[in-house]
């Protein structure tokens, strides 16, 4: 048994990852991501097909929060920022697009996965950097495309209720874009959630309660 969690890292297998549409192969140390929740100590060491071949086919998980998630297992923290920086000017809409999608993507990852801590720090990172809207615009114009990642796909209640809080929020901004309008006519899933959440803080009402 080693007692030396750095032995026990760099002692153990090689995994390699499929992940996203472009299928990039990666390989972390299974000893790391086993670590990480129940839920990939057995995909990693339990008698599923990935553990006995020492692949994972990830295709389905967008790569940037893959990336996010082996910055994460180790160091303990990730920077969505870092892996972008190069393609895209900073605080360009470009910019901001790519790092709030990085961020949600992570803790929808995280969120399937059980990785609680990687889960907190993903949700708390979008929510600071949503809260850039209220100073720029350039956050604003990207906040329609974070809304439609997250309806109607079934994402975690806790982001939709953030992300739906901050469009609130925004209300008066986010009314003049385009693509806004065009998706509360889409998604009438959202715009039901949207006036639901305006009604109640304009009459100070809570969930389930009438006027």
């Amino acid at each position: 048994m080693k007692d030396d969690p750095a032995e026990s890292v760099l002692s153990s297998r090689l995994i390699k990852f499929i992940v996203g549409e472009k299928k990039a192969e990666y390989t972390l140390h299974s000893y790391l991501v086993a670590q990480q929740s129940p839920a990939l100590d057995v995909l990693i060491n339990g008698e599923m097909k990935e553990a006995k071949e020492g692949c994972v086919n990830w295709e389905g998980v967008e790569e940037q929060a893959f990336l996010c998630f082996s910055q994460y297992i180790y160091t303990g923290q990730y920077e969505a920022q870092k892996l972008f920086s190069n393609n895209h000017e900073s605080g360009s809409i470009d910019y901001w697009r790519a790092r709030l999608l990085c961020h949600a993507h992570t803790y929808c990852f995280a969120d399937c996965y059980g990785i609680h801590e990687l889960l907190d720090s993903s949700f708390k990172k979008l929510d600071a950097d949503l809260k850039h809207a209220q100073q720029n615009r350039t956050v604003i114009t990207v906040m329609p495309a974070l809304v439609k990642l997250c309806w109607p796909y079934q994402s975690p209640p806790a982001l939709q209720a953030m992300l739906l809080n901050h469009v609130v929020d925004q209300i008066k901004n986010l009314w003049t874009e385009e693509s806004f309008s065009v998706f509360l006519e889409d998604c009438p899933e959202f715009s039901t959630a949207l006036l639901k959440k305006i009604v109640q803080r304009q009459y100070g009402l809570a969930k389930g309660e009438h006027w």
